[in-house]
């Protein structure tokens, strides 16, 4: 994947979730990558898109050889594309006792942050063509990301011919591949850039490397859609990949440990089970 965000992850890290994710990851042995227009913050993957966008637009203000040029607009042109693409990820943190985390995920209803093994992590997504890979959150460093995978881009040969109609499925628009893996790849980076407001989250993603098809793609319920996601399969051994769980924030926090401590007695594995330690009220 095009980033500088290659360094090694922590030993462990958290996701964070609410009581019946932690079930469902338990029971379901998976964890639900969701797809990256359909996150909470819908602004992320624009981020992206508009940051591409600006450098393009700036590449074809200032570029004077023709050929170029037409590979600059064919670039721009293919960016609606990019929403076609099924991109998947699911969001871990460096930091398990995170007060903006709990803000989040501990509501309504007690939270968890579960430590997964980092080097499980890897195995797994290597296995099912995930990578996992820190966000970045410095916007000079942003920009290089884009621009380089621009001009990665436009060193290639790739194909120029518009997209059509398909003949056998009226109304149904084909899109060449233009621009090569332009925005397949911009779609993979599109994740990782996120906005120096959430510097603090530390996060570091599991974003899909491969084609998902929709028929790969698992749907539930979302506040106003339907949320498409694709189950991240852990395997059926607790103990390959779980550390720790930490209890979120809570008004009764000895009794939601103790059931915690309960719940993973069931499984023959040991996973540290602790409180959160963060100043946060929500009752």
């Amino acid at each position: 994947m095009n980033s500088t965000a290659q360094d090694s992850p922590p030993d462990v890290l958290y996701h964070y979730t609410s009581q019946s994710g932690l079930l469902g990851i338990l029971q379901d042995e998976c964890v639900w990558a969701t797809k990256i227009h359909y996150l909470n913050d819908h602004s992320e993957f624009q981020l992206a898109l508009d940051m591409a966008t600006a450098v393009l637009e700036d590449l074809l203000a200032s570029d004077t050889d023709q050929t170029r040029k037409r590979r600059i607009e064919c670039l721009l042109n293919n960016l609606p594309s990019i929403r076609l693409l099924n991109v998947c990820v699911a969001s871990f943190s460096a930091d398990g006792d995170s007060l903006s985390q709990w803000r989040a995920y501990s509501k309504d209803v007690g939270g968890y942050a579960i430590g997964f093994d980092s080097a499980a992590l890897l195995a797994k997504a290597r296995e099912q063509g995930f990578a996992l890979v820190r966000c970045e959150y410095d916007e000079e460093k942003q920009r290089a990301l884009v621009r380089r995978l621009v001009e990665e881009s436009l060193s290639q040969d790739f194909n120029m011919v518009p997209g059509y109609e398909d003949p056998e499925r009226p109304r149904t628009f084909v899109v060449l591949k233009t621009g090569g893996d332009f925005t397949e790849n911009l779609a993979k980076l599109a994740p990782l850039i996120k906005n120096r407001a959430f510097q603090e989250e530390k996060e570091w993603r599991l974003v899909s490397t491969r084609g998902i098809t929709n028929e790969r793609l698992s749907f539930r319920p979302g506040r106003s859609m339907l949320t498409p996601y694709f189950r991240f399969l852990l395997g059926s051994e607790v103990s390959n990949y779980l550390r720790s769980i930490v209890v979120g924030p809570t008004p009764h926090l000895e009794l939601a440990e103790m059931a915690t401590k309960s719940l993973m007695s069931q499984w023959p594995s040991r996973v540290k089970v602790e409180s959160s330690k963060a100043p946060y009220r929500n009752w």
